[in-house]
């Protein structure tokens, strides 16, 4: 049997133990059964297409490692899922029976996919990272200016320049709408001093 066939065939199987495995992480506490598993199902399939799936693959690989950034897993934590992927694949390829065990050919051929798979993986976190740190210099250069412009103008109204604030964060997290609110102890009320975005209107009711 061929060692995409058995991965095909077996997949289940794979995709269980790995996640016995992963699931011990601490980086992976908190994540329901489907956060964990992820992609790695799709993933898996695609990779039983063999060398013909790259295209499917890089798709599957790039989702995966943005749901694992925004969970907060390091580089090295997304790295040893994969190693343990080659672990669960070689663990489930040796149990089965010798005439429907993959030849060690048809093995180093997807062991060596999942070492590229881990180098692919490395490059992609690495320019997410390096693209994140640029998005971060440009907002923070842009914060920047708008407390300078404030210093050389000190008679524009804070509300103005607190809305230039949030406009600017809204910007910068993709988000609708912002507001600060401050504490009157007065009163024990909080009281809305800017906002900015889609609903600042309903925000102020």
């Amino acid at each position: 049997m061929a060692v995409f066939e058995a991965i095909q065939r077996h997949r289940n199987a794979i995709v269980e133990r790995w996640a016995a495995e992963a699931q011990k992480a601490a980086s992976a506490r908190g994540l329901s059964g489907l956060e964990l598993r992820n992609l790695m199902p799709a993933y898996l399939a695609a990779l039983a297409g063999g060398e013909d799936s790259p295209e499917r693959l890089r798709e599957h690989l790039e989702s995966h490692l943005g749901s694992r950034i925004r969970h907060g897993f390091d580089l090295a934590e997304i790295v040893d899922e994969f190693a343990i992927l080659e672990r669960c694949v070689a663990s489930v390829s040796e149990a089965l029976p010798p005439d429907e065990r993959p030849s060690r050919q048809d093995r180093d051929r997807i062991f060596s996919a999942l070492q590229r798979t881990i180098v692919t993986v490395t490059d992609l976190f690495q320019e997410h990272m390096r693209l994140d740190e640029q998005h971060d210099k440009r907002y923070l250069r842009l914060l920047q200016s708008l407390a300078d412009e404030a210093l050389r103008a000190p008679e524009a109204p804070l509300g103005t320049r607190l809305k230039e604030v949030l406009e600017l964060v809204l910007e910068a997290m993709g988000a609708q709408t912002a507001a600060i609110l401050l504490y009157d102890r007065t009163t024990g009320r909080l009281l809305m001093e800017a906002s900015a975005g889609a609903v600042e209107e309903k925000l102020r009711e």
